[in-house]
């Protein structure tokens, strides 16, 4: 494929979420060396072939207008260290009996990993849209990729990774097209076949648990310098970061636990609603994380901001064909008495939201409102204070834990992925400027990581 293929410059008419100013990072550790000579002629051939990724995003305009080129941002270094010794956060897995969480401490007082994988973009992410970085160790291979969050939400950017993956193996990759944003709204290509069009805007505020759009305001609407000044201070409050290992026993307890009570809660007449739902692991985590932050809190009411994405409800694309694109927005769910309600009725909160969000016409009539706002957006009713909005993601969905790169080995080594951690950091600053937010993984062994930035007084360690 040529780079003349594409148009020099195109943009998203529908622009589905808050995230222009965003870069998102994801660093993966590697058992193994890796050829640095094969994994810089892929990179090559990679944005031959998926030119999208050679070119830039040009921030004259909103939304953003993105172009296409043949920049291979690629950089290599070697430290001669063991991975032991190097990487600032012990990656081991606890033993599968552990009953409790395990909290892991930075070594050395490391403020973040994030600079070992992307020595040379973490604090000035440079304006290309793709970024490699490759650093050897004497017995791993740390590898960081990075793109803007305007055009990639954390599933493209799995499909990039994992694409790069099989060029190196010598693989078939998809064919690179551009997202239908770029010449039609999104929400015109919804069918929904209960044909909601009919219900006004109201019907969807009354609805149970739904996240809609229409309690988010523009900033005409509201005042900017007030709400500035809150993010401001929510960044500036002395926080931690840490990373929490939760093994595959615990977390299906969790589950086990909570599906009981809400079925006989269901079939006692008390929770109606929890009727038929099964609860998933990450309604379960998302739930423990909110708990376990503001046990010790004296905060009540909060909001959890629960990234959703929206890709299943647009139509397939052709065999053979991908494309890249934001389609996350997110569930904005509120909890007015967090510390009273038990683990799982908030996982049972969570849940319903999803499947509510997941008709068809909601989300419809989502990118609708999105499609016709101006200018940027920010999220909540006028007073909303930053510090009861929580944010949580999920990357547990995505496949990264155990990838194959032992076609670029360099000598002896397993070549698969035994570690993975994602980052996003937002515009200016160097790290997560929300607190609490919380990205969780899987850690190949069916248990999971949550990566979480939190106040001071969230998540005692134990």
């Amino acid at each position: 494929m040529k780079t003349e293929a594409f148009p020099k410059a195109y943009r998203h008419i529908s622009d589905g979420n808050p995230s222009e100013d965003y870069f998102i990072f994801l660093g993966v550790v590697i058992l193994g060396v890796l050829d640095v000579r094969i994994l810089k002629e892929n990179a090559h051939e990679f944005v031959a072939k998926w030119p999208v990724l050679g070119g830039q995003q040009i921030k004259t305009t909103s939304p953003f207008t993105f172009t296409t080129g043949t920049t291979v941002d690629f950089e290599s270094r070697h430290i001669p260290s063991e991975l032991n010794d190097i990487l600032a956060i012990d990656i081991s897995l606890s033993p599968t009996t552990t009953k409790k969480a395990s909290y892991r401490s930075y070594n050395n007082n490391s403020a973040s990993n994030d600079d070992l994988f992307h020595f040379s973009s973490t604090f000035n992410p440079p304006p290309n849209i793709f970024v490699i970085r490759v650093t050897t160790l004497n017995n791993a291979t740390l590898l960081g990729f990075q793109t803007t969050h305007a055009l990639c939400d954390a599933q493209a950017l799995y499909e990039v990774v994992k694409s790069y993956r099989d060029l190196v193996s010598g693989l078939d990759i998809p064919k690179i097209v551009l997202s239908p944003a770029v010449e039609i709204p999104l929400s015109t290509l919804i069918e929904d076949p209960l044909d909601l069009d009919h219900q006004s805007e109201s019907a969807f505020l009354g609805a149970p648990l739904v996240f809609n759009p229409f309690t988010i305001l523009s900033k005409a609407e509201v005042d900017v310098k007030w709400y500035d000044k809150q993010v401001e201070l929510a960044s500036r409050e002395k926080g931690k970061e840490l990373y929490v290992h939760l093994t595959a026993n615990l977390v299906q307890g969790w589950q086990d636990d909570c599906q009981r009570e809400i079925e006989e809660a269901a079939s006692s007449g008390m929770l109606e609603e929890a009727s038929g739902i099964k609860l998933t692991k990450n309604d379960v985590l998302t739930a423990w994380f909110l708990k376990e932050n503001y046990a010790t809190s004296g905060s009540k009411a909060i909001e959890l901001s629960y990234s959703f994405n929206y890709r299943k409800a647009l139509p397939s694309l052709s065999e053979g064909t991908t494309y890249l694109h934001n389609s996350y927005y997110d569930l904005l769910i509120p909890f007015p008495d967090i510390n009273s309600l038990p683990l799982s009725r908030i996982a049972l909160v969570i849940r319903l939201a999803v499947l509510l969000n997941s008709q068809p016409g909601v989300v419809r009539n989502i990118l609708r409102f999105w499609e016709g706002a101006k200018g940027g957006v920010t999220p909540g009713p006028p007073g909303c204070k930053i510090r009861d909005l929580v944010y949580v993601t999920s990357w547990t969905r995505f496949n990264l834990i155990g990838m194959d790169w032992s076609a670029a080995l360099a000598g002896p080594g397993e070549g698969k992925v035994v570690w993975a951690s994602p980052s996003l950091p937002m515009g200016d600053q160097a790290s997560i400027n929300y607190k609490p937010f919380a990205i969780t993984m899987k850690d190949g062994a069916e248990g999971y990581w949550v990566r979480a930035w939190t106040f001071e007084d969230g998540h005692k360690e134990h």
